[in-house]
């Protein structure tokens, strides 16, 4: 991208959208569409698989370290008739550059403003704990080896193997499992509003 934006090239592709700053301080005229949709899932490592419902805010306090047990309350309130087990909370997260972190990232900083303060969005957060695998696969890896673990990864990834994956709250308070259809479903609402000065992800749109 930085080719692109000195005119070396006329097309380039990127894991993370241009900001207003990088995109006036160009030297040529820049526009970006975004070509691609992937969705980025919340994979752990629970005796059982059970199926869990995470909203952003648990999965920001999750990985700020405030929540350290799967038998916390927060975890129990949002999945009733599921039992959880007395485990620490191991966190797992990408190595910095990653376009993984930026949306997981992303998605945290904007349904918990302390998450925003004190790690924030970027391809490389600032985390405050975790181990830290390179690759999707690692990711996996490293999950299904670690009992009580919890990573995020693409849902491909995620599809391939025997992890478990949970189930995300979406803005109108319904917990959507990543498949097909849902990210369509994400897909479709937010097409219509797609130009070439995107810029920003709105995660809480319908799907």
């Amino acid at each position: 991208m930085k080719q692109v934006s000195e005119g070396c090239g006329d097309f380039g592709g990127g894991e993370v959208p241009l900001t207003r700053e990088q995109t006036r301080s160009a030297k040529v005229t820049l526009g970006q569409i975004p070509t691609v949709l992937v969705g980025i899932v919340p994979i752990y490592n629970l005796a059982g698989g059970p199926e869990l419902n995470f909203s952003g805010e648990l999965l920001a306090n999750i990985f700020l370290g405030n929540i350290k047990s799967w038998k916390d309350p927060r975890i129990a309130k949002l999945n009733p008739g599921i039992t959880l087990p007395d485990l620490p909370i191991a966190i797992v997260h990408r190595t910095p550059g990653k376009g993984s972190n930026y949306i997981f990232s992303d998605f945290l900083s904007k349904t918990s403003s302390e998450f925003r303060s004190k790690i924030g969005k970027s391809p490389s957060p600032k985390w405050r704990l975790g181990a830290d695998p390179n690759r999707g696969e690692d990711m996996v890896e490293k999950v299904a080896a670690t009992a009580g673990a919890i990573g995020y990864v693409e849902v491909d990834f995620a599809r391939r193997s025997d992890i478990g994956y949970g189930k995300v709250q979406n803005a109108a308070g319904h917990f959507i499992k990543a498949t097909s259809a849902s990210i369509a479903a994400a897909c479709a609402a937010v097409e219509e509003s797609i130009s070439c000065r995107f810029r920003n992800i709105d995660y809480l749109r319908p799907g």
